[in-house]
């Protein structure tokens, strides 16, 4: 029959809690149909619960790639800050320490030879 179609389909795509929900929320829906096909309304359910279930996995996944984006962007800044960081101690400190080197030398007298 057409709805255990569905139901077969949504079993093998679910996880257990969605499948459960799923089964949950068309007991609901069954509850509330009078006397039309109810072999109709499962597979219209199953369909309208596949299509939004679709574009919950959608948006998730857009929002897991956007949060991947965003920390690779955030680390790409950080990692140049740090590299600009590291020129600029190396830009002050290579000198320091030329002047350092230069003032720790002794000094050399010439000595007159007498």
């Amino acid at each position: 029959d057409a709805g255990e179609f569905g139901l077969l389909r949504a079993r093998k795509l679910l996880s257990d809690d969605d499948y459960e929900e799923l089964l949950a929320r068309l007991d609901a829906f069954l509850s509330k149909q009078k006397d039309k096909d109810k072999n109709f309304a499962v597979e219209w359910f199953c369909e309208q619960y596949d299509s939004r279930y679709v574009e919950r996995e959608t948006a998730i996944e857009a929002k897991r790639l956007n949060n991947e984006r965003v920390s690779a962007n955030l680390f790409s800044l950080l990692w140049g800050g740090f590299c600009t960081f590291l020129g600029l101690m190396g830009f002050i400190i290579f000198p320091l320490l030329v002047r350092i080197e230069a003032n720790t030398r002794p000094t050399t007298r010439a000595t007159a030879v007498s």
